[in-house]
C-alpha cells in the first residue's frame, strides 16, 4: 500500500472517485471537546491519503469541500 501524507489539507487537484472511504483520529471521544488530528482517505486503489490536521494555522478548505460534495459517496469508519 502506498501512503501519501499531507500537512493541513489535501491538494486542490487530488483525483478521487465518486465513492471514498474515510477514517479519522481525534484526541479523544468527545467531538465537541477533542480535536481532530488526522483524516485518512482511500478509494480502494491501494493508496492511502493521510491528512494531518493543523487547526492552529487554517481550516482544511479542500477537505471540507470534498466532505460537502453530495456527488461523492462517503463511507466512514468509526
Amino acid at each position: 500500500m502506498k501512503i501519501n501524507l499531507y500537512q493541513g489539507d489535501i491538494p486542490k487537484d487530488i483525483k478521487l472517485s465518486s465513492c471514498i472511504a474515510l477514517d479519522s483520529e481525534t484526541m479523544g471521544l468527545n467531538p465537541k471537546r477533542d480535536k481532530l488530528c488526522l483524516v485518512q482517505l482511500s478509494i480502494g486503489d491501494q493508496i492511502c491519503h493521510l491528512i494531518k490536521i493543523d487547526q492552529v494555522k487554517k481550516k482544511p478548505i479542500n477537505l471540507i469541500r470534498l466532505l460537502k460534495n453530495n456527488k461523492i459517496q462517503k463511507i466512514f469508519h468509526y
